[in-house]
C-alpha cells in the first residue's frame, strides 16, 4: 500500500508540475513505476544496470537508482534553465553521475566537471561517464576541504554507494576510507561556472570558505547547494552560510521539510543561490 501511494503522488506531481524536460511526463512515470516494481521484487539485487533516457546507468543497487531518479525528475531538485548554450557544470558529489547525466539531458553541449571522493563510486562514476561516451567531462576523485591532504571518507558496509557517506562520522559512522582532499579553488581555476551543483555531506562551509578565501566565488554564477543543517546538534550555522552568500551578492531560494517541533533533527536543506545583477 505504501508503494501504491507513493506511485500515485508522484504520478500526480508529475503531471502537475510545468516544468518541462526534454522527455514526455508519461515517459517519467513510466520509469518510476519500472524501478519501483524492480526494488519492491527485487530489493537485495546488487550491480544493476538500467536505460534512462538513451543513457546506461549501473547503480549499487535498485534502491540508489529509484531514490536518485525521484529527486531528480520528479522532484526536480536540480532542474534550472540558464541561457549559456555550453555551460560549464561543476559536480561536487558526484556519485555515480546520475545529476551529470541529467544536466546532460537539459544541456547537451555542456562541459562537466565531475568530483567524488567514494573509491568505489567512483569507479561506478567513470563507467557511466565513459559507456555513455559523455564528452568534455573531467573526473576527480576527490573529497573537498579547505585544505590538499588525505582524509578518512566514512561508508557504510551495508549500503554501498550510500548517499550519507561523508567525511563527518556524524553523518556516517560505520567504516572509513583514506582518500585525498583537495581545495576545490584549486579544481575551478578561472573557469567561469555557469551552475555549481554541490552534496557534499557536510562539507559544503569549508568548500564555500576555501572558494571565497581564494577569490573564486566570483567565477560562479548559480548554485544548487543541499545544505546538510545539524548535522552536529551542536551547532547551528546555516546563518553564517547565508551571509557569506550576501556579503558576496547572491540572492537565493530555500527549499526544506518541517519535521514538527523537534530539537537537534538534522535537515537536508535545498539552497538555489544566484548572482545578484549588477
Amino acid at each position: 500500500m505504501k508503494s501504491l501511494y507513493g506511485l500515485i503522488m508522484a504520478g500526480i506531481g508529475i503531471f502537475k508540475d510545468n516544468r518541462k524536460l526534454p522527455v514526455s511526463k508519461l515517459s517519467i512515470f513510466l520509469l518510476y513505476l519500472k524501478l519501483t516494481l524492480r526494488h519492491k521484487f527485487f530489493p537485495k539485487k546488487r550491480d544493476v544496470t538500467v536505460n534512462i533516457f538513451g543513457f546506461q546507468v549501473r547503480s549499487f543497487s535498485y534502491k540508489t537508482l529509484k531514490f536518485l531518479f525521484y529527486e531528480l525528475y520528479i522532484k526536480k531538485q536540480y532542474f534550472m534553465k540558464i541561457d549559456a548554450e555550453n555551460p560549464l557544470i561543476v559536480d561536487c558529489g558526484s556519485n555515480i553521475g546520475m545529476a551529470t547525466l541529467f544536466f546532460k539531458l537539459l544541456y547537451p553541449k555542456a562541459s562537466f566537471i565531475c568530483i567524488e571522493p567514494s573509491s568505489h563510486t567512483f569507479k561506478l562514476l567513470s563507467e557511466n561517464i565513459q559507456n555513455n561516451n559523455i564528452e568534455n567531462v573531467t573526473l576527480v576523485n576527490c573529497a573537498l576541504m579547505d585544505y590538499d591532504g588525505t582524509i578518512k571518507f566514512y561508508y557504510s558496509t551495508e549500503q554501498s554507494g550510500s548517499l550519507m557517506m561523508s567525511a563527518f562520522s556524524e553523518r556516517m559512522k560505520q567504516t572509513w576510507e583514506e582518500v585525498n582532499c583537495r581545495k576545490l579553488s584549486d579544481i575551478i581555476l578561472q573557469q567561469k561556472v555557469d551552475i555549481l551543483k554541490m552534496d557534499i555531506e557536510g562539507a559544503e562551509h569549508l568548500a564555500l570558505k576555501d572558494l571565497i578565501d581564494h577569490n573564486k566565488l566570483g567565477n560562479i554564477d548559480n548554485m544548487l547547494i543541499e545544505y546538510h543543517h545539524l548535522m552536529d546538534a551542536s551547532k547551528a550555522e546555516l546563518g553564517s552560510f547565508l551571509s557569506k552568500l550576501e556579503e558576496h551578492h547572491f540572492t537565493y531560494q530555500i527549499q526544506a521539510t518541517y519535521s514538527g517541533s523537534k530539537k537537534n533533527v538534522m535537515q537536508d536543506i535545498g539552497l538555489f543561490a544566484y548572482r545578484l545583477k549588477s
